[in-house]
C-alpha cells in the first residue's frame, strides 16, 4: 500500500513539473502573455497577504491554476475591494486560455 502511495505522489509530481513547463513555454511562445495575471496576482499579495493570503505561498512565476486559488480566498477572506481583484485575476485567467 505504501509502495502504491510513493508511485502517485510521484506521478503527481511528474505531472506538476510537466505543466508547469508547459506553462513557461506557451508564456515564452506568446512573449509573456500573462504578464497581466502575475501583475494582479503580486498585487493580491501585496495588498491582501496579511488578511485573505496569509496561508498561501506566494510563487514567483505562479501558473493560472496558482492565480485562481488566490482569487479563491480573496472572495472567501477578503472585502469587496478583494472581490473585485479576484474578479480581474478570473477574467485574465480566462484570457490566458
Amino acid at each position: 500500500m505504501q509502495a502504491r502511495r510513493k508511485r502517485d505522489l510521484s506521478v503527481l509530481a511528474f505531472v506538476r513539473r510537466l505543466s508547469s513547463m508547459s506553462t513557461s513555454a506557451s508564456n515564452s511562445r506568446d512573449g509573456g502573455h500573462d504578464s497581466g495575471l502575475t501583475t494582479l496576482y503580486r498585487r493580491a499579495f501585496a495588498d491582501y497577504r496579511a488578511r485573505a493570503l496569509w496561508n498561501l505561498r506566494q510563487f514567483e512565476e505562479p501558473t493560472v491554476e496558482q492565480a485562481l486559488s488566490v482569487a479563491r480566498h480573496l472572495r472567501i477572506e477578503g472585502d469587496m475591494n478583494a472581490r473585485r481583484l479576484a474578479e480581474q485575476i478570473e477574467k485574465a485567467a480566462r484570457a490566458g486560455f
